[in-house]
């Protein structure tokens, strides 16, 4: 069923016609020309991105997920929340990089569900030392130097990181007399 819009009065400019025709039309717009240097895609690199697209919404959790430790009152989580965003945005840029494809899901990433502090500094110890694993192997794997060498910096960062978390859980479920925790 197609709606026909009248055309408002007291647009007589040429240029308002064709845009408000084209709005009101049922067609949609014409395709953008692709660039004269695209060329399709090898499948090697189509294995990189959705790895670098999976890499990206892993670090994003991480990163909501230390957020939400932080409001809970863990006052450190704040600053390796940050570690992690800056991690995902170093994936988001060679992604657009690799293929010039912007993807950032920031709004759609999903912390992990914690229901107490020493849970959720659980959760966050074991993602973030099989981030540390899964960035390895694929440093191993990656024929790209530059990626090589992200991942390898990655790798060292969440190892570091689910050390830095080891250390903030043992501090938290330290015992004082009088002051049982957890």
């Amino acid at each position: 069923m197609e709606t026909s819009y009248p055309f408002p009065p007291g647009g007589d400019d040429p240029i308002f016609r064709r845009v408000w025709e084209r709005v009101t039309a049922s067609e949609a717009p014409p395709a953008p020309k692709p660039s004269h240097d695209h060329r399709p895609m090898p499948p090697g690199d189509r294995d990189a991105i959705r790895r670098l697209c999976g890499f990206l919404e892993q670090e994003l959790c991480a990163w909501r997920t230390l957020r939400a430790l932080a409001k809970a009152g863990v006052r450190e989580a704040a600053g390796l929340a940050d570690g992690e965003l800056r991690h995902a945005r170093a994936l988001s840029s060679r992604l657009f990089l690799l293929c010039g494809v912007r993807y950032f899901p920031k709004e759609q990433a999903r912390p992990i569900r914690f229901s107490s502090v020493p849970e959720g500094l659980r959760a966050c110890y074991r993602a973030a030392l099989e981030r540390s694993m899964r960035y390895d192997r694929a440093s191993t794997e990656q024929r790209d130097p530059e990626l090589r060498k992200l991942y390898r910096e990655l790798s060292k960062d969440d190892g570091d990181l689910a050390q830095r978390l080891r250390r903030l859980t043992d501090r938290y479920l330290s015992v004082r007399p009088g002051r049982p925790r957890g």
